[in-house]
């Protein structure tokens, strides 16, 4: 994996491929080019600069809601973060995977059980 000790960041594309499938499940992928990743955050609903261009958002923190989700898709894509990872063993409510198919906004999940 390329990474910035080389002077490039890996590619989203890189940080999945990296990763089990059983650990991490793609739900959207970007339409075009992969993005690259600089950061992982853990999202803080409160903090309206948690997330940041080239990020990978980890919504650990959320309640659950549906309206909550779309909220944090939707300042993840704004500010030009790579993807959000959504902490769920279900189907995402499809008002949240449709916001980031109409944003394009990488939407992947983990298992609760991972921490």
């Amino acid at each position: 994996m390329s990474s910035a000790a080389d002077g490039r960041w890996p590619t989203l594309a890189d940080v999945i491929r990296n990763l089990d499938s059983e650990v991490l499940r793609v739900v959207h992928a970007p339409g075009g080019a992969w993005p690259r990743v600089s950061d992982v955050v853990i999202t803080d609903p409160t903090d309206p600069h948690a997330l940041h261009a080239g990020c990978i958002g980890l919504g650990v923190g959320l309640s659950g809601s549906e309206g909550e989700a779309v909220t944090l898709v939707e300042r993840a894509a704004r500010c030009g973060a790579a993807a959000i990872v959504l902490r769920t063993e279900d189907e995402l409510p499809a008002r949240v995977v449709e916001t980031a198919e109409r944003l394009d906004l990488a939407l992947l999940t983990v298992p609760p059980e991972m921490t």
